[in-house]
């Protein structure tokens, strides 16, 4: 109610800047977003499973993944709302997740 008479009285100043359409593709991409991340462990383990990869050659290339989650995160979602950290922070602690997961596959293995 508060908005509409803000709206009203404002004019040309305040547009409404939100439209369904807008906010759909939002909640769209988002949800997308984290459907993929939590992905991670499911692609690791197949991928360590398929022995396209090793536990091994993925702890060691630990901090170039966390670079490329974190550029992903900052630089191509590019959000002013904090979303960008969260889904950095999730993305590292899922693939921590699926490191485990290999590392329990690799040692069933022996």
């Amino acid at each position: 109610m508060v908005f509409s008479y803000i709206i009203a009285y404002s004019g040309e100043i305040a547009k409404v800047a939100l439209s369904a359409k807008r906010v759909f593709s939002i909640i769209l991409y988002t949800a997308v977003g984290f459907g993929l991340i939590f992905q991670i462990p499911l692609i690791m383990t197949l991928a360590v499973k398929m022995k396209l990869v090793t536990y091994s050659w993925l702890r060691d290339k630990r901090l170039i993944i966390y670079g490329l989650i974190i550029g992903i995160a900052f630089f191509v979602i590019a959000d002013p709302t904090g979303i960008s950290v969260l889904m950095a922070v999730v993305s590292i602690a899922l693939f921590e997740l699926g490191l485990l997961i290999t590392k329990y596959i690799g040692h069933r293995r022996r």
